[in-house]
């Protein structure tokens, strides 16, 4: 089996379920990582160390925060300007490397399943008609399997839920007018980026004969080529490696 199908955090398949939609993700709170920075990093050193502990996204919202006009007249923006502004330049070269290791955020990403709040996934679960109590957990919490279900039949939709919404990411990708850019260590399957010999290996692991020229066009109006039951073959095997891009993004 191709190392691209492969994953430690791999669900099982599920039941099938009825959500095809998700509404835009709440707003991020972006002054909480701000102000867990600040409360200690009061040098430039301190600043790199906090930096290394925070997640990729995190460190985008700070930059991007910092550079609001607005914000900055806050007396915390104000002290993590000063600090970043005395960076040395290898620890500003540092800082670069970790941005351009994060990947790049896309014009839709409504269904980006690890980034949804608590809010989120009650709304998701909740049209899922799960028989037990809604947990209340976070989209990454979800991807990375962490979410106890009271039901074992829970756990199988939601899962399938997952994989499908995740599907349709992927197909948002690969119509957006700026796709998501995922972080290095993930890029692999991310369909949406492939070329015509990444697809064209994929579609031998899962014994289709059929030409493509690129990862859009699998998503997309590729999807007439295939013969009766082709369609429903790749689409389940898409889900799988998309749930994986998941938990290669959430533990990049």
């Amino acid at each position: 089996m191709h190392p691209i199908f492969r994953h430690p955090l791999a669900f099982p398949a599920g039941s099938s379920s009825s959500l095809c939609e998700i509404r835009s993700a709440d707003p991020v709170n972006l002054a909480a990582p701000v102000c867990a920075m600040g409360s200690g990093a009061s040098t430039p050193a301190d600043v790199v160390k906090e930096a290394g502990k925070m997640e990729h996204k995190d460190l985008k919202d700070i930059l991007g925060l910092l550079a609001d006009e607005e914000w900055s007249k806050s007396g915390q923006a104000k002290m993590n300007t000063r600090a970043l502004g005395k960076l040395s330049d290898e620890d500003n070269e540092k800082l670069k490397k970790v941005l351009n290791l994060a990947g790049k955020p896309g014009s839709n990403m409504r269904r980006a399943v690890w980034l949804w709040t608590e809010d989120n996934c009650a709304e998701a679960l909740g049209e899922n008609e799960l028989e037990g109590e809604i947990p209340k957990c976070t989209g990454k919490q979800l991807v990375m399997d962490e979410v106890k279900f009271e039901k074992e039949d829970d756990k199988k939709k939601v899962d399938t839920m997952i994989k499908r919404v995740m599907q349709m990411f992927m197909e948002d990708q690969a119509q957006a007018d700026v796709p998501y850019i995922p972080p290095e260590s993930a890029k692999k399957r991310a369909v949406w980026l492939w070329d015509k010999d990444a697809v064209k290996e994929f579609l031998s692991e899962v014994e289709i004969d059929v030409e493509m020229k690129d990862g859009k066009e699998l998503l997309t109006d590729g999807r007439n080529k295939f013969k009766d039951g082709q369609d429903e073959k790749v689409q389940e095997v898409l889900g799988s490696i998309g749930l994986m891009l998941m938990q290669d993004i959430v533990m990049a």
